[in-house]
């Protein structure tokens, strides 16, 4: 597991993390991968503006930055297939959930997506998540719900997992470092 975890309700957000890194190796040989490598300041620069969209709840702007990962139904995470699909079917999906992770299909996050950022209040936290490969962050947001926070993974300038619900902000970045936004005194 990660090296920098210190509590339960961040362990189990980051298995969703790990969860995608695994859908997005597959994805990787299904889809190929760009040579093109952004600079640390791009990253920093790309994860700021995703930051900016969660605040402004743009779920539509959001999508457009979402890595979708391609899996087989059936498989990992509990993706059913559908009428039609057989067991081991290529589909894309999300990562996405409460405290355990699960699988969005691509034409269900629009809806999945909204409802997440719905009580988003403002960003607690940002901080290098160096597991997540280069530019890999993970964002904390403070909700309405103050014992509930919102956790966004970013890995090279585009969202790989949205969690909610696995304890609050402050439990969320415990142990973690060094931040990009550091948290609140």
């Amino acid at each position: 597991m990660f090296r920098c975890l210190r509590t339960a309700a961040k362990r189990r957000f980051l298995s969703a993390a790990s969860l995608l890194a695994s859908c997005l190796i597959a994805s990787t040989f299904v889809t190929g991968c760009s040579d093109v490598s952004p600079s640390a300041d791009d990253f920093e620069e790309q994860t700021r503006q995703l930051v900016r969209l969660i605040e402004e709840r743009d779920s539509e702007g959001l999508i457009r930055k979402i890595s979708y990962a391609t899996i087989l139904c059936g498989s990992v995470a509990a993706v059913p297939c559908r009428g039609g699909e057989a067991p081991g079917t290529l589909v894309e999906g999300f990562p996405m959930g409460g405290c355990e992770p699960f699988i969005v299909r691509r034409d269900a996050v629009p809806m999945a997506l909204a409802a997440m950022l719905a009580d988003v209040a403002r960003v607690f936290a940002v901080y290098y998540e160096p597991e997540l490969g280069p530019g890999g962050f993970v964002a904390v947001f403070q909700r309405e719900r103050p014992e509930s926070g919102l956790a966004v993974t970013i890995a090279e300038g585009r969202v790989s997992s949205v969690s909610s619900g696995c304890g609050a902000p402050r439990d969320l970045v415990a142990g973690a470092g060094p931040f990009l936004i550091a948290p609140p005194e």
